[in-house]
């Protein structure tokens, strides 16, 4: 609240940079106040040259959509309670926002615990405003406000060593992001929508300072009238005509019920603030007594009532007496009532002439009552002319106020604006500072700033499930904020300190090739060239391509807010992605979002010819297959990728395959770091009947097809010998592996038909096949070979290898799988990454860097692959793998891949979510097969698969999060374990394996870790659902015999001097027995 100085000062007015203390001097509040003047606005005008008009250097108040799966918000300080959940929330990330050189935070740790916010659960806000539900489109920004906190408010400002008093007040800002309904999904056509509402209400933006200023000015002059309003006190002839010195605060409150606006004034810049219970509607119980005779509030005289704005952190101190009070600071403005009975000194009592608000009266929180002198009507025009009239007693002060704003057409008055002028009887035809005597001055109040954060289309495609909140559908959120980075990253990237040019929106609209012709004015001189982008839209009529002969290239948003997408009417153009890199090395994108377009493939294909003539075949059974690519990756070397954004954004009605960066031929050194992956929402992927099945194992025949999966009676052979089955102890390690993880699962045979041989399983009917709905299936990352036929029909291959990746602290929200990998794979980590609202994490299947020497070809090798994603992510899955093996290559002429001497894998610090929408049981959350796999085929010499070659192939998971679930509705429901991970060398540790499944039937399994290893730890970790731990060393009797489930592993001869592989887990299991 407003403090009791003796005036204000004007030296940034007059370019001072400093006070001067002089020996022998009194010191005064106004030389203190004006040190600390030009101190704050130094170091905002350093701030504001520094950081620019507003921007976040660690991702503060960065805005996502509310889901289940987010991260707890804070606690609230007593004694506000705990937040329930609420329609049209959304997450407000901690940290850091500079706005017109105030720094605004939203503390990373809150009671110590790390802690997100949301709307409805802001620090500096009890009660936000009630979104507009008829909105579809919302702006979402910031808003900052300068405001004094007092003794009043904050008990602990009083000095308990000097008895009780208080001293100086505090400077806080109020920091609460709002939101606005809007017309556009554009940030900058949204954030001039709000700028149009605020000039609605006598507010103008200025974009250089990020300043909310007040539409409105105050003159000051004198009456010429005398005033007597004591026989004792001497007549004085105009001026101002009070006996004592006053800083007297002139302010704009709310309209009556014409809706003309009305003006607050008072003196001692109306700092005399109470604490105040309510006795009733119209009587407030004030806590503390007034200070001495002259401020006590007297009938007739004006208060205005407020609310709590916030609840100080740390909530309640106690005082000397014991009593609780509660730290809190007010509103800024409230409701003005006239004192219709004074103060009473009996109970410290006052009546109000009117009723107090019905939201005032339930309201447990601190309540305050502020006293001025008078509230004045003005015109309903806006300008006017008033007197400033003390109308407890009558009384005039002689000094007039001139006010001049519009209120034409609908404009609101800016309620809260405000005038501080000092007054003397000393020198009665002067005011302090004295500029309000030549000319109309803006207010000195209060200071606001505003900065755009997002913009909310509330119009999602998929709805949360019904059990859990927020009801409703997952909005699209779009950032508009802008972001920088420290001297220190700066100066980390070594490109020479400048720009070698700057691009703008504009260019490409003068343009289209704009984009393509600036970095190719540089081809073969690339190194260390970086090409800015500044903010705004560039819509490409053509996929921007960057080959060897921009090796060394960096483009990058220049202030952030860049997005690249599709030209209108240009989809069919952009097969190959927004942007192409071939053959590329040292290429490096940062900060730049892409709106990756959907490519209708069937026209696409078409204008390729023969070039997709494999892809072509692929898609004839597709329903309206549509591709989406933000980076295609063809055979490129130290690509990094640093704070980027892509969406992904699937059409309705037709079947949507995406990969926000799609790596083909060799992918080395790649760096993927702090990038967002955003689709519509989680997409479910349902397994569908009749998946293609890999080689070696057979299609049923239609007359083995029924209503059921049922197991048949043991087939014979054609000499109609019956079949026997072969001793399961003859079977490997690895196929009991895989038949203890698919074989033993009956929902898995009848939803993804394995006809298995009658010595395996027996023949398996299924049911026929229905007209497919479209697919979706969206991933951030993909990488596949390429297979296409040569000339006389004979598969040829391109294969793939990843190595030297790195994925690290990435966002992957509302994707289908987030990573998908089938290829060579050299030394590749994922860390710190977040995957939510998927139904699957990262699968990845390696193939083998020798198989050409075991006889095992990479084609058989890769169908294998398959067969066990499609196992988990059904159709969608199986028809983007065959999409993308098919994809052609643009003519990208592959050297020999490099050899692969080491295959290590590493996840560590991730927290992946599988979690379906629709509450369906959902893929796993990890898939590593890291050496060569097979299906159950029938057991023989000529199956078996030599692993000990593979000794150079090795898994590290460390202290991971990883989550899947759903709900089982029937014994024919799959439910996928959490994680599956096949290697030579396996590291297990640390880590937390949850399947959520909720079976609702008996023989429904949740599973959450599967591992096959010839050199395996597993230590540390925490589990919920089933597990299976194999031992590949063991010989097939002893796979036999301890049946590798978690009940015998007692008899396990390798876990023996532990007696069980749980002495350093912790296991739940939820099945049903």
């Amino acid at each position: 609240m407003a403090s009791d100085i003796s005036r204000t000062d004007d030296s940034e007015r007059q370019h001072y940079k400093g006070v001067v203390m002089q020996q022998g001097r009194v010191v005064l509040d106004r030389d203190f106040n004006a040190l600390q003047q030009i101190a704050g606005q130094r170091t905002d005008a350093d701030a504001l040259d520094f950081v620019g008009p507003c921007g976040t250097p660690d991702n503060g108040f960065a805005i996502e959509a509310l889901i289940p799966s987010s991260p707890p918000l804070r606690v609230p300080p007593p004694p506000l309670n705990a937040l329930m959940a609420r329609n049209r929330d959304f997450l407000i990330s901690p940290g850091t926002m500079y706005v017109g050189g105030q720094r605004a935070v939203f503390s990373s740790a809150d009671y110590r615990l790390k802690t997100s916010y949301s709307y409805f659960d802001q620090p500096d806000w009890i009660e936000p405003d009630e979104p507009n539900t008829d909105a579809t489109l919302e702006f979402v920004y910031l808003h900052l406000l300068e405001q004094e906190v007092s003794a009043i408010e904050d008990t602990d400002l009083k000095d308990v060593a000097l008895g009780g008093p208080d001293t100086t007040q505090r400077v806080r800002l109020i920091k609460r992001v709002k939101r606005l309904k809007v017309d556009s999904s554009d940030c900058t056509a949204a954030f001039a929508q709000a700028q149009a509402w605020w000039r609605n209400n006598n507010l103008t933006f200025d974009p250089k300072t990020m300043r909310l200023l007040p539409q409105v000015s105050l003159q000051i002059s004198f009456s010429t009238q005398a005033s007597q309003p004591d026989p004792c006190e001497p007549v004085t002839q105009g001026g101002y005509l009070q006996p004592e010195n006053q800083l007297i605060r002139v302010q704009i409150s709310e309209g009556g019920a014409g809706g003309a606006p009305k003006l607050l004034w008072g003196y001692d810049n109306a700092s005399f603030l109470y604490r105040a219970d309510i006795s009733d509607s119209k009587t407030l119980l004030l806590r503390q007594s007034p200070v001495d005779a002259f401020h006590i509030p007297r009938t007739g005289q004006v208060v205005e009532v407020l609310r709590s704005a916030l609840i100080i952190d740390g909530g309640q101190s106690e005082t000397a007496a014991g009593r609780s009070i509660v730290r809190c600071v007010a509103e800024a403005t409230g409701v003005t009532r006239t004192l219709a009975r004074g103060y009473q000194p009996s109970d410290r009592s006052i009546e109000l002439d009117q009723p107090l608000p019905a939201a005032y009266i339930p309201d447990k929180n601190p309540l305050f009552v502020r006293v001025w002198q008078s509230e004045l009507e003005l015109s309903a025009s806006g300008s006017s002319t008033v007197e400033l009239i003390d109308t407890s007693n009558n009384s005039t002060t002689g000094i007039v106020v001139t006010i001049k704003m519009s209120l034409a057409e609908g404009l609101q008055a800016p309620v809260g604006a405000y005038w501080l002028f000092a007054a003397r009887p000393g020198t009665p035809q002067a005011v302090y500072p004295e500029r309000f005597l030549t000319d109309g001055q803006p207010p000195d109040g209060p200071r606001q700033w505003v900065c755009p954060l997002a913009v909310i289309d509330w119009a999602g495609d998929v709805t949360s499930p019904p059990d859990s909140p927020p009801q409703g559908l997952i909005p699209i959120v779009r950032d508009c904020r802008e972001k920088f980075d420290n001297l220190v990253e700066l100066t980390k990237r070594k490109l020479g300190g400048c720009c070698a040019i700057t691009l703008h929106p504009e260019d490409l609209q003068a343009d289209p090739m704009a984009l393509q012709n600036t970095v190719d004015k540089f081809a073969n001189h690339a190194q260390g060239i970086a090409l800015c982008l500044t903010p705004g839209t560039y819509s490409l009529t053509q996929p921007l391509r960057l080959d060897s002969r921009h090796n060394g290239l960096t483009v990058e948003a220049c202030h952030g807010g860049v997005l690249i997408q599709a030209a209108p009417n240009t989809e069919v153009k952009f097969l190959d992605g927004l942007v192409v890199l071939t053959q590329s090395t040292g290429v490096t994108v940062r900060g730049i979002s892409f709106k990756s377009p959907a490519v209708r493939l069937k026209d696409a294909v078409a204008i390729q010819g023969d070039n997709a003539g494999d892809l072509l075949a692929i898609i004839q059974n597709l329903v309206e297959p549509h591709m989406m690519i933000g980076l295609r990756l063809l055979d490129c070397t130290d690509v990094s990728i640093v704070d980027c954004e892509f969406q992904m954004i699937p059409l309705s009605e037709v079947s949507n395959y995406a990969a926000a960066i799609f790596a083909s031929a060799s992918c080395r050194s790649l760096s993927v770091r702090k990038s967002r992956f955003i689709g519509p929402a989680r997409v479910p992927i349902r397994p569908e009947p009749r998946p293609e099945a890999p080689p070696g194992v057979n299609q049923p025949s239609p007359s083995a097809r029924g209503s059921r999966a049922n197991v048949a009676a043991p087939a014979t052979a054609a000499g109609g010998a019956k079949m026997q089955a072969e001793p399961a102890q003859n079977a490997s390690g690895a196929q009991l592996f895989f038949r203890q993880l698919f074989i033993n699962n009956p929902a898995f045979i009848k939803a993804f038909n394995l006809n298995l041989p009658a010595q395996a399983i027996g023949p398996i009917q299924v049911p026929s096949p229905e007209i497919p709905p479209p697919s979706v299936m969206l991933s951030a990352f993909m990488i596949v070979p390429s297979i296409s036929s040569d000339v006389t029909g004979a598969p040829s291959l391109v294969r793939a290898v990843l190595d030297h990746a790195e994925f690290i602290d990435n966002r992957m929200q509302g994707l289908t799988v987030a990573v998908i990998g089938v290829s060579g794979a050299g030394k590749v980590g994922f860390q710190d990454n977040l995957i939510t609202d998927c139904d699957g994490g990262i699968w990845f299947g390696g193939i083998d860097n020798a198989n050409a020497t075991r006889g095992n070809d990479d084609v058989k090798q890769i169908g294998y692959i398959r067969f066990y994603f499609n196992g988990y992510g059904g159709k969608p899955v199986t028809e983007a793998l065959s999409v993308a093996l098919a994809y052609p290559l643009a003519n990208l002429k592959v050297n020999s891949l490099p050899a692969l001497p080491m295959r290590q894998f590493h996840l560590t610090g991730n927290c992946i979510d599988a979690l379906p929408a629709n509450g369906a049981a959902s893929g796993p959350a990890v898939i590593l097969l890291l050496a060569p796999v097979r299906p159950p085929d029938p057991i023989g010499p000529d199956d078996n698969i030599d692993l000990s070659l593979d000794s150079d192939v090795s898994l590290l998971l460390n202290s991971n999060e990883l989550r899947n679930g759903g709900r089982a509705i029937e014994e024919t429901t799959v439910v996928a374990p959490t994680a599956i991970l096949y290697s030579h060398a396996a590291v297990v540790q640390g880590n937390l394996f949850q399947n959520l499944v909720t079976p609702e039937v008996i023989r429904v399994r949740n599973d959450s870790l599967f591992i096959a290893a010839f050199e395996l730890a597993v230590t540390g970790n925490v589990l919920r659902g089933q597990s299976f731990i194999s031992d590949l060393n063991l010989s097939r009797d002893d796979q036999q015999s301890n049946r590798s489930d978690i009940t015998n592993f007692d008899n396990n001869t390798v876990f023996r001097q532990l007696n069980s592989w749980r002495f350093f887990n912790y296991h739940k299991s939820d099945q049903p027995q």
